[in-house]
């Protein structure tokens, strides 16, 4: 009894105990992270304008509006492309798949990563070897060109991209997750948790994945931009999104090098908005880093 009294105080002690404060974390956050503020309200503002793509596009994405390879004007302000459709409406519908691949997959590949990182870091002893060995097979292939052969496997489309994308995704994300897992089990308030005699089930979701959550916002964040990429990179070698839905992959290719010299305008919607888009998630990551990681905590004022 006076074991079990004593892991009880030790766990009640030893956790740390955070109240959520979302409005003086925002003001923190703008205060210490300008620049990722910055980055946050663009991704914001890409994330309306996939939202309310309809409203915002003046044109039809697949409608035929005025003559082909008209060059940007006030009506257009992309111009049109080899069709004659217009080139802004086009980009800005293309944010739509862009966003999808940006939730979903990561939404896969992270939430499937934080399950088998953190059970494997967790479980250690052969569960752990076993695991890991897939881990390191998956990562010895390139993600690109392991997502085309899941594509090739599944078949082109954007459902199937997306789920390759999040798949492709699975192998870091654990193997970041388990690191933090490893170190965090060595923690006094889990193995008094352990010594009262708490399930694992328990331990996991009480214990550790509250303290691997902030971990999880940072990858997840980090890994929008790679799902972008990869997106834009299917699509652009014809096994993502296919014509006539826009995606700012698509619209680099086809048309886009083959008229890049007389009408550079086609490719100039979506490959601003992808380097814009990638360059904000990746900064918000690192902001995001920058203050939620503990170990980086107290290092800026």
């Amino acid at each position: 009894m006076a074991t079990s009294n004593t892991a009880s105080e030790v766990l009640a002690n030893a956790r740390p105990t955070k109240k959520l404060d979302l409005w003086k974390g925002f003001k923190t956050f703008a205060r210490r992270q300008p620049i990722g503020m910055i980055c946050a309200f663009i991704i914001i503002g890409v994330i309306i304008t996939a939202i309310f793509a309809p409203l915002i596009q003046p044109y039809g994405e697949t409608d035929v509006v005025a003559r082909r390879l008209e060059a940007p004007s006030a009506k257009h302000l992309i111009g049109t492309d080899d069709i004659g459709r217009d080139v802004f409406s086009r980009t800005v519908n293309g944010a739509r798949v862009s966003l999808m691949a940006g939730v979903i997959a990561v939404a896969i590949g992270t939430a499937s990563g934080a399950v088998i990182g953190i059970s494997s870091g967790y479980a250690g002893g052969r569960t752990d070897l076993y695991i890991q060995r897939f881990v390191d097979a998956m990562l010895s292939m390139p993600s690109l060109i392991l997502a085309m052969v899941l594509v090739t496997i599944m078949g082109t489309g954007l459902i199937n991209s997306l789920l390759a994308i999040g798949i492709i995704l699975i192998p870091t994300q654990s193997r970041i997750f388990r690191s933090s897992t490893l170190s965090i089990k060595q923690e006094m308030y889990v193995e008094a948790a352990k010594a009262i005699g708490a399930s694992t089930p328990r331990i996991l979701v009480r214990h550790i994945f509250p303290q691997v959550l902030p971990l999880i916002i940072i990858v997840a964040s980090a890994a929008v931009a790679v799902a972008i990429i990869v997106e834009a990179s299917l699509s652009f070698l014809g096994l993502g999104v296919q014509p006539p839905t826009p995606s700012w992959g698509n619209m680099l290719s086809g048309p886009g090098r083959a008229y890049l010299e007389t009408a550079p305008w086609l490719v100039m919607g979506p490959g601003i908005a992808i380097s814009i888009t990638v360059l904000a998630y990746n900064m918000l990551g690192d902001a995001l880093r920058d203050v939620l990681d503990p170990r980086l905590r107290g290092s800026r004022r």
